[in-house]
């Protein structure tokens, strides 16, 4: 019989990798048990990263490598009820590894332990039972190494490698049916995305589509002959057409087969087609007119179609993925809004809404990927920011949610192999920095805030000397405060956080926050303490902004069934509503007689990159809703448009559709006129609202100083 190793509660079972707590079985597995193991093997010793990384995370970037591990420690840590700071276990050694700490023990069996070592100290003497438990632990420690040993001998090692490194973003990755190539999309910073596919274990990529238009979201039908991917393209100022496209693995000719709503507008929309095991029917998301959406399926010509779903008013269908065995279709359902997206797997077999079965409900999800046996479904769920993605696991029949611990906290859009030994991502990769442009002077903008992750929206305190940010420098997307010039940053906010804005005495700060699974609007003291819902009743509230005189915040929320601009007391947190024809941000103007905001493209959700470029004005006391000015010069939709800010004589705005460069510029309230104020070399990115210090000398604004991402390769996936 296996003798188990033992500390405090705890069991563990080295030849099945098995931990038990008080004789109860305790879920630990992947990478965070083999840590364990590694570190029950050599117990008061520091186990060094360099080893780890060799042993369990061969061949993976340090990034995914970093946080693989991280992951797997918090993980471990988390189930043993240990601490970082005071381990009682697993000590921290810094940039060298991690220690075991704890005591080890040996029993014979999960009971009967208690009788035995009383027996043994009864006969021998203090020194012979130190020999006997001495004895143990080595056996234990050679079981474990064994154990380890033959593991690794006997079964493949899972280990994660880079499919492809293009300059630009690729993503929408999906396996040939030997599993031998992949073929996916990629875009560079001119052009795309366009479909590429590339043989696993070689360099070359062929390029299968090109100008006009875009194309995305490829599929490769099981039987080889086809790929089906969405294509996208201009055919009017800002109007789009979308199609379902089929093509030739090796290129060629590419037949339309079906065109489809174009859905750019709807949060979790997908361009997503999936195939039938015997490749005679596709499935597909759409919202035919005069029909509500819902999943389709087709046939290979496009000649015949039949509903497979029909979600409840106000709600769509998207990402619809057909198990390897033919018998179940998952798909996500939102709402309209943007809400919580929710899997859902229906029969084959039955007609739409018969037998519809929910299987989980998370925030952010994306693409689905069903295991080769039909058994699970491994999907991405995003945060609100890129780097807040990873990859989960659910058993197709409902239950705990299982969170892949080896793979980046990037990935996205997962792809599994028919063969269901390869696990195909994307990992993107995405570093903004907040840029000081010079107003009353022609000099160059000059970098302020800058990491190698996420900073962006800077905003200075009324009084210039301090300056709020957003990073995500330390793992969380959260609210920083500085020095005016960017020294001594210090994490403001406790839970994540964006979009911060100064109270006009700068002794408070609002932000929003969707950490509760809401999104709700925050007001702390800058001096430090709670950080207070400014109204709490239930509801969505995003992108804040004081009034003049510090008694109230405005927000938009979708209280009313629509989102609207309101404005909630600080005082007793009670909100009015401003708007009713639709508002998502607001500020006010410095006299306080004049609510300035925008509208979004619908009424019914509350997108970044659905605001109209269009600055609309209310008086504050209520009065006619009414457009003011174009945020735009030439029309480029609604995307990339709320980069504005009301200082005392007028508005300052980026308008990024200007060409060659975007375009700093200024609408003067007296002379109801714009004015160019100076060409900037990139296009503003990330939140709402700009900064502009106190005596406008100083503009803040955030722009992508690199951007990219590559699909990533999890060979012996199991």
């Amino acid at each position: 019989m296996q003798v188990p190793i033992r500390f405090g509660p705890f069991q563990v079972y080295a030849d099945n990798g098995e931990l038990l707590k008080n004789g109860n079985r305790v879920k630990l597995s992947g990478q965070a048990i083999e840590v364990l193991l590694l570190l029950l093997d050599r117990p008061g010793r520091v186990l060094a990263r360099e080893e780890l990384q060799k042993r369990l995370w061969p061949g993976a970037t340090f990034g995914d490598f970093e946080h693989g591990l991280n992951s797997a420690v918090n993980r471990l840590r988390e189930v043993l009820g240990d601490s970082a700071s005071h381990p009682k276990y697993i000590e921290t050694i810094p940039r060298r590894g991690y220690r075991f700490i704890g005591s080890l023990e040996t029993v014979e069996s999960l009971s009967g332990a208690s009788a035995a070592g009383s027996e043994l100290k009864a006969r021998f003497p203090w020194w012979s039972a130190a020999i006997v438990v001495a004895a143990f632990l080595l056996i234990g420690a050679l079981g474990i190494a064994f154990v380890i040993g033959r593991s690794k001998d006997s079964t493949p090692k899972v280990s994660i490698v880079q499919f492809t490194s293009l300059p630009g973003n690729e993503f929408d990755p999906s396996f040939s049916p030997d599993g031998t190539q992949i073929v996916f999309a990629a875009a560079t910073e001119n052009r795309g995305p366009d479909i590429f596919v590339k043989t696993i274990g070689d360099e070359k990529v062929l390029r299968l589509t090109d100008a006009p238009g875009t194309s995305s979201c490829p599929e490769w039908s099981p039987d080889g002959r086809t790929i089906s991917y969405s294509h996208r393209v201009e055919v009017g100022p800002g109007k789009f057409e979308r199609a379902i496209f089929t093509m030739t693995p090796l290129g060629g000719a590419q037949r339309k087969l079906r065109q489809v709503a174009d859905l750019s507008s709807s949060l979790t929309a997908s361009c997503f087609s999936t195939w039938s095991p015997d490749a005679t029917l596709l499935a597909y998301n759409d919202t035919p007119p005069g029909e509500p959406p819902g999943i389709f399926v087709t046939t290979p010509d496009g000649s015949a179609v039949r509903r497979l779903s029909s979600p409840p008013s106000g709600m769509f269908d998207s990402f619809p993925a057909l198990s390897p065995d033919g018998k179940a279709l998952a798909f996500l359902r939102n709402t309209d809004d943007g809400g919580t997206p929710t899997i859902y797997i229906s029969s084959t077999r039955t007609t739409y809404n018969n037998a519809e079965r929910k299987v989980v409900s998370l925030r952010g999800i994306g693409r689905l990927a069903w295991t080769a046996d039909s058994k699970r479904i491994i999907f991405h769920a995003r945060g609100f920011f890129l780097g807040e993605s990873g990859l989960y696991s659910v058993s197709a029949r409902g239950g705990p949610v299982e969170r892949f611990q080896s793979v980046s906290s990037n990935a996205s859009g997962p792809a599994i192999s028919r063969q269901g030994d390869k696990l195909a991502y994307s990992v993107g990769f995405l570093d903004s920095n907040v840029w000081q442009v010079p107003l009353k002077t022609f000099a160059p903008p000059t970098s302020l805030i800058a990491s190698t992750r996420i900073d962006m929206q800077g905003v200075f305190s009324p009084d210039g000397q301090k300056l709020l940010f957003v990073s995500n420098r330390d793992g969380t997307v959260a609210v920083w405060l500085s020095n005016a010039d960017g020294s001594d940053p210090v994490r403001f906010s406790t839970r994540g956080g964006a979009t911060p804005e100064w109270s006009p005495d700068g002794k408070y700060v609002a932000f929003d926050s969707n950490q509760d699974g809401r999104w709700q609007v925050f007001v702390k003291a800058v001096e430090g303490g709670p950080e207070v819902p400014l109204v709490n009743d239930g509801f969505d509230h995003r992108a804040p902004s004081w009034s003049a005189d510090g008694k109230s915040v405005y927000f938009s929320s979708n209280r009313s069934g629509a989102w609207e601009i309101w404005r909630g007391s600080v005082q007793d947190h009670q909100a009015t509503e401003v708007t009713h024809s639709g508002g998502t941000y607001a500020q006010e103007a410095r006299d306080g007689r004049t609510v300035y905001y925008q509208q979004p493209l619908s009424k019914a959700q509350f997108d970044p990159d659905q605001m109209m470029p269009e600055i609309w004005s209310i008086p504050t006391g209520g009065g006619p809703e009414k457009i003011i000015f174009p945020l735009n010069e030439r029309f480029q939709g609604p995307g990339l448009n709320w980069f504005w800010r009301v200082v005392r004589n007028g508005i300052y705005f980026v308008d990024n559709s200007t060409r060659p460069k975007p375009t700093l510029k200024y609408f003067d309230f007296k002379a109801r006129a714009i004015r160019k104020v100076r060409h900037l070399e990139k296009r503003a990115w990330g939140a709402p609202g700009l900064g502009v210090s106190p005596g406008e000398a100083t503009l803040l604004i955030t722009q992508i100083d690199d951007e990219g991402g590559d699909i990533m390769l999890l060979e012996n996936f199991r």
